[in-house]
Formats: C-alpha cells, structure tokens, sequence
C-alpha cells in the first residue's frame, strides 16, 4: 500500500471514530427524548397475546433473514404481527407472507416527529405476549422504540453490548425485559438470524444456506447490479465500462439493474458502452422483477448489496467487488453454498477473520482493477 493511499485510510478512519463518538452521544438524546414520548402514551387494558416483531432494516437485511420464517411460524404466539421497512413489503406479499397483520414504516418519514408518534400510538393500543427485535446490530433510534411503544411484559432482543459501533447503551437495554448473548462474536448473519431464533424458542434450527429460487434456467447473461445503498461500496463508472467492453465476447448479453438510486450511474455509463450485448433496465424494474433477472443469469456481478442476496436464493454465480468492510457477516458465503461466491478485495488488503472491519476509506473500493473483476467473472463462469 503506497504512501498517499495509507494517509488517505488513516484520516477516514480518524473522521469516522470522531463522528461515531458524536453519533453515540446524539443517539443517547434521542433515546432518552423519545422515550418521554413513548411514556406518556396510555397503555392498552387488552389482554396480552400473540407476537410482535419489529425488523425495519433493509431489503438485503430481510432476504438474509426470510429462512427464520418457517421456525417462527411453528414456535410464535399467535397471532404474528411483524413491523418491517415498507420497501420489502412487495417481497413478503409475494414469497414471504407469514404473518397475521403487517405494520409497514416509510423510513424516510421517521425524522418527522408527528409520523413516529403516529406509529407510536398504533402499537400503544395492543397488548402482546412476546415482542422481539432480531436485528444484531439494533437500530436504537427506530426499532427499539417501535418495541418499546408496544405493550408487553416481554420484550427481547440482542444484548446491546453486541452492537458493532454503540455498545452497551444502558437505555435501550433498559427497554428491554431480557437480552439474548452470543459467545461468537464474528458469524456470517445468515447463520446469525438463526441462532437468535435459536435461543428464543429454544428450539435446533438448521444451519444450512439454502437457496429456495434455484429453480430457474441459467442464460448466457451478465447482471451487473453496481449501486449499494453506501456509497463507500461503490466501484467506479468507468472501471465498469471497461468490464463490459471485455466481456462483450464472454455473454449473449450483459444486462444492468438498479433502483432510483443508479439513475445517475447509468446515465454516466452509457455514453461508454458501445456494445451490442449491453442492455440497461435501471430504475426499470421492480424487486420482484430482480429475483427472475438474477436467477436467470449466469454471473451476477454487484457490490456488497442486496443482490448479493438474491443471488445466494437463487444459486446464481457471484462476484462480489468489496471494500471488507464487515466481510465476515454479510459476504463470507462461499463455505457454505454449492454455486460460487467469489469476493474481491483491494490486493494489498489483508483479512484477518477474527477481527471485524469496520472503518473504510472510498479509494480502498477505487484500487480494485478491472483485471481483478473480469478474472474473477470467468473463472466462476467457467466453474459453472
């Protein structure tokens, strides 16, 4: 690693801790604020049943997580009554509907003080017996006061003190009626979200990845998925020109995907794709849309996002452009699937698998070469 590139991580790094100190200190307020809120409700006089669960993360988040549903189904109170991000509702109306009633939170309306005592007040009204939040890293400033609105008397979730960048935040434990430990501290989150469903029901669950989608008809296809939700994750527009350029001669067609957020990528890269083979649906197609597009092709390739995880339930061969940031948790899947997972990192960065990375710089993405991917992208076509 050269000079400018080491002063580059070593300052990101120092801005990231500094503004994660900032950010402890303000979640603490908002906590303490909300939960004045959340106190002067009126409790229901309801007789308590059925469960609560409250998963607001992300859409990757709930594909990573959809295998605990069948253990929830047979071991919950009922009735089931889950709390999640209105985005993936397509996706539980479509493969995943399991609950009983749903409660559906727009994310981007959660700054407005009058929408979260809207929420706030819906779930006041019910009395539950059991009332969990699953994520590892809790969302202090949503989830966990969406469960401590909701009448129960237990209330559950991950000890705080596992928080990957707040732990041990004493008032949001103190929302919870008990807290559930884990003696690894690095686990790929797939196998998390079981062991969690694990130590609740006290039940075995199976530690397997599965890939409920496998059933479609591989194409000569590339499916390039190139926007995360960070920007840090991020690869170049015009290193992604150049691995269409390559691989023109390699696939039928080359086919680009994203949400409203690749609008501006892709009107940056069609100006350097001249190829026949190149197609662009971004902002084209829906979740739903992804699911056919990524189990069809026969290389995906994406950064850390949620089509990796499509990709995992669909058996799809992946390639996977990472900074290693949490790499054990969210891409670490090559172990354990049959169809191949093949991350790759900055050449010169060094994993250590038992120590999580989460400080990262943008040119640690940038310093992956166009080599590295087209490398990557046949040797998985070729083991297919």
């Amino acid at each position: 690693m050269n000079l400018f590139l080491r002063l580059q991580l070593s300052v990101s790094k120092w801005l990231q801790l500094r503004k994660l100190r900032r950010d402890a200190l303000k979640t603490k307020q908002w906590l303490m604020d909300e939960l004045k809120v959340i106190q002067s409700l009126s409790n229901s006089n309801h007789k308590k049943h059925g469960t609560l669960i409250v998963k607001c993360d992300d859409i990757g988040d709930f594909l990573f997580w959809q295998q605990c549903i069948p253990y929830i189904k047979a071991n919950a109170p009922k009735p089931i009554t889950f709390v999640g991000n209105a985005q993936v509702k397509p996706l539980v109306e479509a493969w995943f509907d399991f609950a009983d009633h749903y409660i559906w939170i727009n994310k981007s309306q959660w700054g407005n003080a009058q929408y979260r005592l809207d929420q706030y007040q819906t779930l006041s009204k019910h009395a539950y017996e059991l009332v969990f939040t699953p994520l590892f890293t809790r969302q202090y400033k949503l989830d966990d006061l969406l469960v401590a609105a909701a009448q129960s008397d237990r209330k559950i979730a991950w000890s705080s003190r596992h928080h990957s960048y707040i732990p041990n935040l004493p008032e949001a434990e103190a929302i919870m009626h008990s807290t559930i430990h884990s003696d690894q501290a690095i686990k790929l989150e797939y196998f998390r979200n079981l062991e969690f469903i694990e130590k609740l029901f006290q039940v075995p669950v199976d530690y397997t990845v599965h890939s409920p989608f496998a059933q479609f008809k591989k194409h000569n296809h590339l499916i390039i998925f190139p926007v995360a939700s960070s920007k840090a994750r991020n690869w170049p527009v015009h290193k992604y020109a150049q691995v269409i350029q390559r691989m023109q001669g390699h696939f039928a067609k080359i086919i680009v995907l994203g949400g409203p957020n690749a609008i501006a990528f892709s009107g940056a890269l069609k100006p350097l794709c001249k190829t026949a083979q190149y197609i662009d649906l971004c902002a084209q197609t829906s979740l739903l849309d992804l699911m056919t597009f990524i189990g069809e092709a026969s290389v995906l390739l994406t950064p850390d996002s949620a089509a990796l995880h499509y990709g995992v339930l669909t058996a799809t061969n992946t390639v996977v452009i990472s900074n290693a940031t949490n790499w054990q948790r969210f891409t670490n899947y090559q172990p354990y699937v049959k169809h191949q997972v093949k991350v790759v990192y900055p050449e010169w960065l060094q994993l250590n698998p038992d120590e999580l990375k989460l400080q990262y710089s943008h040119t640690e993405i940038k310093s992956i070469t166009v080599d590295q991917i087209c490398e990557a992208i046949l040797s998985v076509k070729a083991q297919a």
